[in-house]
């Protein structure tokens, strides 16, 4: 895939380069920021949060395939940062992540 050329990120018509700083442009623009709490590792190269007005957050992590980058996005039902007893049901019972893949280019 040509520098010039992206993949088609969450079903939308935006369109994501696969650089890692594709990757973190397109996630600022949408205001996503990287969490200010240090989290457990599982092998991520980048971690993003955006908090709700209901008191949750979106978790986005990104893994360095050899061919793709994958983003791993999940719903916490409480945001760790505003309500850390309220995350552990997050913990206890993960929610359902969903997986992109974004063709690397760099």
């Amino acid at each position: 895939m040509g520098a010039g050329r992206g993949v088609i990120y969450r079903n939308r018509q935006e369109r994501m380069r696969g650089s890692l700083e594709s990757i973190d442009e397109y996630h600022r623009n949408k205001g996503w920021r990287k969490p200010e709490l240090e989290e457990k590792q599982q092998g991520q190269i980048l971690s993003y949060v955006k908090p709700l007005p209901d008191g949750s957050r979106l978790h986005a992590r990104v893994f360095r395939g050899r061919k793709y980058y994958t983003i791993v996005e999940h719903k916490d039902s409480a945001d760790p940062e505003r309500n850390p007893l309220g995350h552990l049901q997050d913990i206890v019972i993960p929610p359902e992540a969903h997986k992109y893949r974004v063709r690397k280019i760099d």
